[in-house]
């Protein structure tokens, strides 16, 4: 799946799963933030800015966008993996951060199976 497409998967799995919780408890309930792995005007990047856009609009919270790129991603995903677990803290990336990091590197600040949790695939 291209970047583009996994990233409006995204968007439309999120603004799903909102919908639904809103009856439940209100969400979001401060800023959502979207950590790119990807440096500023790379595809993953480019791509989170324009749903954070949209994705703002539907949730009515601010959603930012915000890149840390660096070590085939493994910054951002270990920056996610230790965010609150409460859905306001999401990760745009790639395979780098998920299958390609944890086989080159066994010292990873992150378990992509045991500290991420997928939104959609």
């Amino acid at each position: 799946m291209c970047a583009s497409s996994w990233l409006a998967a995204i968007a439309l799995t999120a603004s799903t799963g909102v919908a639904h919780a809103q009856v439940q408890s209100p969400f979001p309930t401060r800023p959502i933030r979207i950590i790119a792995s990807s440096a500023p005007g790379g595809a993953i990047d480019t791509i989170t800015r324009v749903v954070t856009a949209k994705l703002g609009d539907a949730l009515g919270q601010p959603v930012i966008a915000e890149n840390r790129n660096g070590a085939n991603g493994a910054i951002a995903a270990e920056l996610t993996a230790h965010a609150q677990a409460d859905g306001h803290t999401l990760m745009a990336g790639g395979n780098g951060n998920l299958a390609i990091n944890p086989l080159v590197n066994k010292k990873l600040g992150y378990h992509p199976l045991k500290d991420l949790a997928p939104i959609t695939s």
